[in-house]
């Protein structure tokens, strides 16, 4: 395995271990921000795929504990920015992530 290789496995494995540990709530608010703070830019370049299909649901699990405007800015535009990706299977998870984004949506601003 090449060094390219190893380093999209570490960021999905990263963005797994993120995912889990937002969603049952062992990261709060300081550890999601802070991942995204120091990581997401990097997990962002040259992102394949695998990163894509990845991150999303990250995100969307990290949202319950992102303030308002940080889930509108970070989280929504991605989703947006997915949603009109080149791939199908990047659009395929928006899709499938589409009930999990809408219930972060403020029903004022819908």
């Amino acid at each position: 395995m090449d060094e390219a290789e190893q380093n999209e496995g570490a960021k999905i494995a990263a963005l797994m271990l993120v995912e889990r540990f937002a969603d049952i709530d062992i990261f709060k608010e300081i550890h999601c921000n802070k991942f995204l703070d120091l990581h997401l830019a990097e997990i962002q370049k040259g992102m394949l795929f695998k990163i894509k299909k990845c991150l999303l649901p990250m995100l969307l699990a990290a949202s319950k504990h992102l303030s308002y405007e940080r889930f509108i800015i970070t989280v929504y535009s991605t989703f947006m920015k997915f949603s009109l990706d080149d791939i199908w299977g990047v659009r395929k998870v928006c899709l499938e992530r589409l009930h999990e984004l809408v219930k972060c949506i403020r029903s004022t601003d819908i």
